[in-house]
């Protein structure tokens, strides 16, 4: 019964803020229809998501579970569970999971309703920078775009994908107008730092490049923001050489993880 008053509510405040985002835009309506199909949609992938993983297996079930065997699960203290990587999925998921016994499924519709509005942060995003909105096999690019499935699959269920998608698209919206979403910037940045910390590198990499090779930019801003990525880097390298498991950043490295990674995921498969 909590489950579904814990889903009830979800999904009312997602329908609700699309509605009050629609609000913005001339064609409200339009947006509104576009936002609560798309809503549905993707939580059609979460049941699908579910149904996946509860008959093949996966990290997901085990994070919400508490069954992972490369972590120490047994402490009592949600506090234990602080770090970067997987221990962070366990402290996200320890008040819904441990203290209030929530289900697995009820589980994977909260982190679906986290990666609908990292969908829809980008649908924004579409929808601002997009000066005609074209046709593709007589489809309007958007809302068709967002209709592709394997979007939204791994970002419709507990684990690292869905809080990377969403911080991925939560700093592409905070990028577009960093001036006065400077705040999503570094909240977004923190959160993919704690998910996969060398994605938080690689992030604040490419727009530090973009802000410095921009024009819009005086270049003291460059110099101080080149400065304040710099100092950030060094305070949080050595915890991403031990996250990765690296003594080092070159680029055998870096290829040694990449094809760990992707002989782990073809193992999976």
């Amino acid at each position: 019964m909590f489950d579904l008053i814990v889903i009830f509510i979800a999904a009312g405040l997602i329908i609700f803020s699309n509605s009050s985002i629609a609000r913005s835009y001339p064609d409200s309506r339009k947006i509104k229809k576009d936002l609560n199909y798309l809503f549905l949609y993707h939580i059609f992938f979460t049941c699908v998501f579910t149904f996946y993983i509860k008959s093949f297996g996966g990290d997901s079930l085990s994070y919400w579970n508490f069954h992972l065997q490369q972590v120490d699960v047994t402490s009592g203290n949600m506090f234990d569970y602080y770090g970067i990587g997987s221990t962070f999925i366990l402290f996200l998921d320890y008040i819904p999971s441990r203290i209030l016994k929530l289900s697995y499924f009820t589980g994977n519709f909260l982190y679906g309703c986290l990666g609908f509005i990292g969908m829809r942060y980008l649908y924004i995003l579409f929808r601002d920078s997009l000066l005609v909105n074209v046709k593709i096999l007589g489809f309007k690019v958007i809302p068709f775009l967002f209709y592709l499935p394997n979007l939204h699959f791994w970002a419709a269920g507990v684990g690292k994908d869905t809080l990377c998608f969403f911080s991925i698209a939560w700093f592409l919206y905070g990028l577009y107008d960093y001036k006065k979403r400077y705040i999503i910037l570094i909240l977004s940045l923190l959160l993919v730092y704690h998910v996969r910390a060398h994605m938080a590198v690689l992030m604040t990499a490419g727009a530090a490049t973009a802000i410095v090779l921009t024009n819009k930019v005086k270049l003291v801003f460059k110099v101080l923001f080149f400065i304040l990525v710099l100092l950030a880097f060094y305070m949080v390298y050595d915890k991403i050489m031990s996250y990765l498991k690296i003594e080092d950043l070159s680029l055998a490295s870096l290829e040694a993880v990449a094809n760990k990674h992707i002989g782990l995921l073809n193992r999976k498969g």
